[in-house]
């Protein structure tokens, strides 16, 4: 999209860790979680408070040294989120308190 008037906005949160290459948002009963993939095949699960507060609750390595596709996808449901790499496509089973349960398929 193009604008004469540009968007000024500060990072909520980021990271010199790794470069981030995917972004995933869920919003459920007024509380925003941001699931960020990065170059280095990490998955972090951060809480985006109303109040600015923000809080990386979990992260999990996807596949190591292999970026994140910013292919994330979440399910209908908003439950399962969908990461890819460019050898692996995993499933994983969520709730706002933690990341749970992975299911890995290779391609």
């Amino acid at each position: 999209m193009a604008s004469r008037s540009p968007l000024e906005a500060r990072a909520a949160w980021s990271t010199s860790a790794a470069r981030l290459t995917a972004v995933a948002v869920s919003v459920r009963d007024g509380h925003s979680i941001a699931f960020l993939g990065d170059a280095r095949g990490t998955l972090r699960k951060v809480y985006l408070g109303r109040d600015g507060r923000v809080e990386v609750y979990a992260n999990t390595t996807i596949q190591i040294n292999s970026p994140i596709s910013g292919d994330l996808l979440l399910d209908q449901t908003g439950t399962h989120i969908y990461v890819m790499t460019k050898t692996t496509v995993r499933t994983q089973t969520w709730r706002y308190g933690a990341l749970e349960a992975f299911q890995s398929f290779y391609v």
